[in-house]
């Protein structure tokens, strides 16, 4: 099921990654993951979908940050989609079927698990 409708907080998504990658993936002003070549998207979140991804999906993974973004409403590339695998978890995801313009990042979070290996939504954030 695929949507352009924009959810109330649709805006501003977040997006979760590696320091590491966030590093050497970022070139020319893009940022291109490898779920692009995979999937043929960057996979997006929700404020309120963050934590469950981040538990779901990084559990106990550190030197992680947090995108903060600021999409423009218009932008084409931008799909709010059913979640297929693992879980087959509900609601709609955002999905991004481009390279994203850096300029997009409005802050950059470091995200690590609590001592339980458990996310919390951040406050540290970091230059860039």
């Amino acid at each position: 099921m695929m949507s352009n409708v924009e959810a109330s907080d649709s805006k501003t998504l977040f997006h979760i990654v590696d320091r590491n990658d966030w590093k050497t993936l970022s070139v020319n002003g893009r940022y291109a993951p490898a779920s692009i070549a995979s999937d043929g998207f960057i996979h997006l979140s929700t404020r309120g979908q963050v934590l469950e991804t981040a538990n779901a999906f990084f559990k106990g993974r550190r030197n992680l940050l947090l995108l903060e973004l600021d999409l423009p409403s218009s932008d084409s590339h931008l799909k709010f989609e059913s979640a297929v695998g693992p879980g087959d978890r509900k609601g709609l995801f955002p999905h991004y079927y481009a390279k994203l313009p850096i300029n997009f990042v409005r802050k950059i979070f470091v995200f690590e698990p609590a001592e339980d290996d458990q996310f919390q939504f951040p406050t540290q954030t970091i230059a860039h």
